[in-house]
């Protein structure tokens, strides 16, 4: 086996076990110790891969957010409508951050925090949202159901209103688990929110 080949499939083991262990312990609780002994290798091993905890967990959710990307891209091409496209996009993300995130027992404060402390991972899942949202309003305009608009700063804007409106819940007094935040209700908020914007720019 090829040195780059089996670095690869060792760093694939990592991954796997990291992610066990986050969902089993929480990021935070988990140690790079616990992530090493459940592959069988020493901590010493672990470090010739990777410098910190961090550093796996940044790779392990950017694995994730490629898997999403690429997963939404595909479910959109099965949707008839721009509009139905746009609220899919919102939705799914809101079931990776459900699924993918929740489950790993992040508190709201490293959770907010995640932006500065994981910048290039969290600016490459925007830009590539971003993308996929600007796609659909240029398809939408060109099939007549939005009207004719600057649709990359479109597409920048309906991004940030449901950040805003995510990262404005998080930071909400009362909130200091994720698992104090109402997703139903959370949801149907930012719903709302985008069925106005999105009634703005239709046809």
């Amino acid at each position: 086996m090829k040195e780059a080949t089996k670095t690869n499939y060792k760093k694939d083991q990592i991954h796997k076990a990291a992610w066990k262990c986050f969902v089993q312990h929480g990021f935070e609780k988990t140690t790079m110790d616990d992530i090493a002994s459940s592959i069988g290798m020493k901590k010493a091993s672990l470090y010739y891969y990777f410098e910190n905890k961090e550093a796996i967990f940044k790779e392990v959710i950017e694995d994730e957010i490629d898997i999403f990307i690429k997963l939404t891209d595909y479910k959109l091409t099965t949707l008839t409508t721009s509009t139905e496209k746009l609220f899919y996009i919102f939705q799914s993300q809101f079931e990776f951050f459900r699924d993918k995130i929740i489950v790993l027992d992040l508190s709201v404060k490293l959770l907010v925090g995640a932006r500065s402390i994981f910048y290039e991972m969290h600016k490459n899942f925007v830009d590539r949202k971003i993308a996929l949202i600007d796609t659909v309003i240029i398809e939408g305009i060109e099939s007549g159901e939005f009207k004719d608009c600057d649709h990359r700063q479109v597409a920048g804007l309906l991004h940030a209103l449901v950040e805003s409106l995510s990262f404005n819940r998080l930071q909400s007094a009362g909130v200091h688990s994720i698992e104090n935040i109402n997703f139903e209700k959370f949801e149907n908020k930012v719903k709302y929110a985008l069925n106005t914007f999105i009634y703005g720019i239709r046809s």
